[in-house]
This record gives C-alpha cells, sequence and structure tokens, in this order.
C-alpha cells in the first residue's frame, strides 16, 4: 500500500476487512450523535471507512502504541514484583540491632 500512512516515520499499512471497517463506521457514526462537537469528524470518519480510503486507515490507530514483547511484559513484571518485595520487607519490623560505641 502506498500513500501518506506509510510515508510517515514509524507508520505501518493498516489493513481492514469491510466488516472491521463497518464496525469502526458504526462506532463513529453513535460517537458523533453522543457529541455534537465533533459530529462532523466522526461523520468524516465513517464516509473514508465506509468508501474504503484505505490511506485514512492508519488515522484509526494514530495513538496505538504497538505492544511489548513476552519477554519485556516478564521484565516488567520481575520489576515490579522487585519492588513489591523491597517495600514488604521495609515495611515488616524486624529486630534492631544497637550501635556499638566506638
Amino acid at each position: 500500500m502506498t500513500g501518506r500512512a506509510t510515508e510517515r516515520p514509524g507508520a505501518h499499512p493498516v489493513h481492514m476487512s469491510p466488516v472491521e471497517r463497518r464496525i469502526l463506521s458504526l462506532q463513529h457514526e453513535i460517537l458523533g450523535k453522543l457529541d455534537p462537537d465533533f459530529e462532523q469528524h466522526h461523520r468524516l470518519r465513517s464516509e473514508a471507512l465506509d468508501a474504503g480510503y484505505a490511506a485514512e486507515y492508519a488515522e484509526e490507530f494514530a495513538g496505538v502504541e504497538p505492544g511489548l514483547t513476552a519477554r519485556d511484559c516478564e521484565l516488567v513484571q520481575d520489576i515490579l514484583d522487585m519492588f513489591r518485595i523491597l517495600k514488604a520487607s521495609t515495611d515488616r519490623p524486624g529486630p534492631r540491632r544497637r550501635r556499638q560505641p566506638r
């Protein structure tokens, strides 16, 4: 696919089936009715999806970041576990040692 969606740094072509396009289109129609201030924006997004303007598909996912890999998720969980254990160990009262005079 060519077009401006693929020319942006980090942008990937987005492929959607007609069913997926229709679902997003209907969601834009609903959002337009719920928020009159953005009704025209949602109407235009709905029309672009219904017409199959593939160059516009990426706009639907502009704020969506790529997901973490399973390895990265494990690393984050390990780091959070480390902090949880450190906090629990500092909250737990233990025997206090007396300072020895020098």
